[in-house]
């Protein structure tokens, strides 16, 4: 016990100490902060246990939120929004039938501890030689028991809500546990004996995930519901797998080959390069282009003898990635086409709907920010570019001149504009169109504004995406994607968007804040690509 506890220590400090590095290094990267910072702070031993101290305690947080949102969104919404129809009084069977499907079966064929590839793992058993055993034991069990009491108090609220015991929701995720103890001894003896890493077999985990999705809803859907709760609260079923659990761990703890297992599971993986390409390949599939994809005519140049330096050299790119570009823009005019039949149609057949809609064009904007932030282009584009362009012309100096890198951005950013712009125009086109056919009542003033809106977001989303490019420049040689402030700002761009869904009677100000924020956004956005840009643009 003492040799784990201490394993489990060495582990954390290893672990903190790289969470710390990590931090640090892009901390540096910061916008006028990151200048301030000194290089002496990654030998700082107390700075970097305070971090670690932080990290943990806010991955437990993180944790717990995690299984409460699990829970929440995979539980409760279906039984209280669309499984209406099941009396208060199953709540408690529906619930431990789903849970049965969703994380007895589906959620534990996923886990693999013991046999599982991560870059702790990688560092302490491939690079520093721990002792295979000495490494994997500590951690599964850590693992196993931190999970259980990640779970318990969402899965006690939960349960509990629907009005079920507490008692019952303890066996629960005892047994859960019991299951992926069993699990885990089944798939390292099976590696052992057949050298099949099931861990790595997607489709036969899929057979499996799929299937329980299904068994775990669709029978609600029908208003049947299995007795599932008897056969786990039963006392033989409990016995049985808590016995199963306890020879399993005896397995677990007595094995004899980690060491060869290990170095074996480690090369099938090939960590280091394999899951690196893969991810990137992942990335960046959506913006690939093959060689018999390009037309001749995107292969002529002749069209731009016109333009001159940078302005050729992107107007050649565009040309040739046209598909890339173009594709999206048809499908999202298509998209609007047939919503505005679509709307045209319910107005026509109900016309009652006419009064509901009259006046209130405004107190709709909210929704249709989330709508820009959807449709509009940028993100895939500044793949595209990266992946297609600057990844190549990035390892020249004369590419990463800030003349050079402003002048790209501007190019750039006119074109990003003119697509999004032409999807914004035609959204208020579709709007016009669809007020003067359904004979809806909108105020001149309030179209005006609304139309200022659309285009002002056309524009926000336009600058934001570049603006993170050449400010952040978050992807890599290696096609991964290694900038936690890009995801970051990303992340409160979508939240913000996304919320406005969640506002319910918004005053008639809000299209005005829409584009004083926008507005705001663009100019400091600007302002920091023309300070930070040039340092920041590079391949890394």
């Amino acid at each position: 016990m003492r040799y784990m506890k201490t394993m489990l220590f060495v582990i954390f400090n290893i672990n903190a100490a790289m969470n710390a590095n990590r931090f640090i290094f892009y901390s540096k990267r910061l916008p006028l902060l990151g200048k301030r910072i000194p290089d002496k702070l990654y030998r700082d031993g107390d700075l970097k246990m305070i971090v670690s101290v932080v990290a943990a305690i806010w991955n437990i947080i993180r944790k717990l939120i995690g299984k409460a949102i699990y829970l929440g969104l995979m539980f409760l919404v279906p039984l209280f929004l669309i499984f209406k129809e099941i009396p208060r009084v199953d709540y408690p069977q529906a619930f431990v039938q789903m849970f049965f499907f969703l994380s007895f079966l589906a959620g534990t064929i996923q886990i693999s501890v013991l046999l599982d590839s991560s870059q702790i793992k990688f560092i302490c058993i491939k690079m520093m030689r721990f002792p295979a055993r000495d490494y994997v034991v500590p951690t599964f069990l850590a693992t196993h028991i931190a999970n259980l009491i990640y779970f318990l108090p969402a899965l006690i609220v939960s349960y509990v809500i629907l009005g079920g015991e507490i008692l019952q929701t303890l066996i629960l995720v005892g047994l859960m546990t019991a299951l992926r103890f069993i699990c885990e001894a089944c798939q390292l003896q099976l590696f052992h004996k057949r050298g099949i890493l099931y861990n790595k077999k997607y489709l036969l985990q899929w057979a499996v995930i799929i299937p329980s999705c299904v068994a775990a809803y669709l029978p609600l859907y029908r208003n049947i519901i299995w007795p599932i709760d008897r056969m786990l609260f039963n006392l033989p079923v409990i016995l049985l797998l808590l016995t199963g659990a306890a020879v399993s761990l005896v397995y677990i703890l007595r094995f004899p080959e980690y060491k060869r297992t290990l170095q074996t599971s480690l090369k099938l993986d090939d960590f280091m390069v394999d899951l690196k390409e893969v991810k990137g390949e992942v990335l960046f599939q959506n913006v690939k282009m093959k060689e018999d994809e390009f037309s001749k005519e995107s292969l002529q140049s002749v069209k731009f003898d016109k333009k001159q330096g940078y302005e050729y050299l992107n107007a050649i790119f565009f040309e040739r990635h046209r598909k890339l570009m173009v594709k999206p823009i048809i499908i999202r005019l298509c998209v609007i086409g047939v919503a505005l039949i679509a709307g045209i149609a319910v107005f026509l057949i109900f016309p009652e709907l006419v009064n509901v809609m009259n006046h209130k064009l405004l107190s709709i904007m909210p929704l249709f920010v989330f709508i820009m932030y959807s449709i509009c282009l940028g993100d895939q584009v500044c793949k595209a570019m990266f992946y297609n362009c600057d990844i190549s012309l990035l390892r020249y100096s004369f590419y990463r001149h800030k003349d050079v890198i402003l002048r790209s951005f501007m190019v750039r950013l006119r074109k990003i504009m003119m697509m999004n712009l032409v999807l914004g125009i035609a959204l208020c086109a579709a709007l016009c169109l669809f007020v003067l056919i359904a004979g809806v009542l909108y105020q001149p003033l309030d179209l005006l504004l609304f139309t200022v809106s659309i285009l002002c977001l056309c524009v926000f989303f336009s600058v934001h995406h570049l603006f993170l490019y050449y400010v952040f420049q978050p992807y890599t040689t290696e096609l991964d994607m290694k900038n936690p402030f890009f995801r970051t700002i990303n992340t409160i761009v979508y939240l913000a968007c996304f919320g406005c869904l969640q506002l319910g009677n918004v005053p008639g100000f809000f299209t005005t804040i829409v584009i004083c924020a926008t507005v705001t956004y663009i100019a400091v956005a600007l302002v920091l690509v023309y300070r930070l840009a040039p340092e920041n643009f590079r391949v890394k």
